[in-house]
């Protein structure tokens, strides 16, 4: 379901493999995730690292399509190991890169959130739902990315944010232009680095205190905000509950991946 390979040297690139389930992010996939974004991290002379996708979406999401089976207990793991994987690569040396076409909801919009440089095809669109069944995923560094107030607007409204408003607020660094890109020639286009490896652990690590604070206190602000959230009574019924509402306005869903 996952793929890391390097077509150039210094800069991995991490597939989701999961396009005829939307990339919906199950607890194998995010488990994949977090192991390919570790051995990029261990790899000698790596620089940067791209997540892109298979098929016709980044990722649509959590994978709710076996919902029914969960309890609040699996689900608050599945959770948990999503913000453990969104924090990795929020806090990571490497130089990451989200390459992003058709939806990037829920976590997905995280994980985009998440990269240093956003790029997406004119097609694109996020969201934030999970505030709608009463839990708190990735709201703050949302914040850092695009201000207070507009990541309150875009998670209290339930806004389904397009390309072009995406990079108007700061979600996205680049929207590709609407004539074909490949990929290839979209992460050839990165800027180049001017720094050293080591140097360049620590620029990420000290822009990152001006985000997380030097202890990394908002990082475990994000897990403790997300936990809490997740263990007031009956999170597999609000997910439910939440699940009927979109089936009941017709909104489009792949495997149930949403949150």
């Amino acid at each position: 379901m996952v793929e890391l390979d390097w077509p150039v040297p210094g800069l991995g690139r991490i597939r989701l493999n999961r396009g005829a389930q939307g990339n919906a992010l199950s607890a194998a996939l995010v488990a994949q995730l977090d192991k390919a974004v570790q051995t990029a991290e261990q790899t000698p002379g790596a620089h940067s690292l791209a997540f892109v996708a298979a098929g016709a979406h980044f990722s649509t999401g959590m994978d709710l399509s076996g919902l029914e089976r969960e309890t609040d207990e699996s689900l608050l793991a599945r959770f948990l190991a999503i913000e453990d994987l969104l924090a990795r690569v929020w806090a990571s040396s490497l130089r990451t890169v989200a390459l992003v076409q058709g939806r990037a909801w829920g976590a997905a919009a995280d994980l985009v959130v998440c990269c240093d440089h956003r790029l997406a095809r004119a097609d694109s669109t996020f969201r934030f739902p999970g505030a709608q069944f009463g839990l708190v995923l990735g709201t703050r560094r949302l914040a850092c990315r695009i201000g207070s107030d507009r990541a309150r607007a875009a998670v209290l409204q339930g806004e389904t944010l397009h390309a072009d408003e995406a990079l108007a607020c700061g979600l996205l660094t680049q929207v590709l232009p609407k004539e074909q890109v490949s990929e290839e020639e979209a992460l050839a286009g990165l800027p180049p680095l001017v720094v050293d490896g080591q140097t360049q652990a620590l620029i990420h690590k000290a822009s990152r205190a001006a985000d997380d604070g030097p202890a990394g206190g908002g990082l475990a602000m994000d897990r403790s905000m997300l936990q809490d959230s997740a263990m007031h009574s009956g999170l597999q019924r609000r997910m439910q509950a939440y699940l009927a509402r979109l089936r009941a306005a017709a909104v489009p869903a792949s495997s149930g991946g949403q949150p």
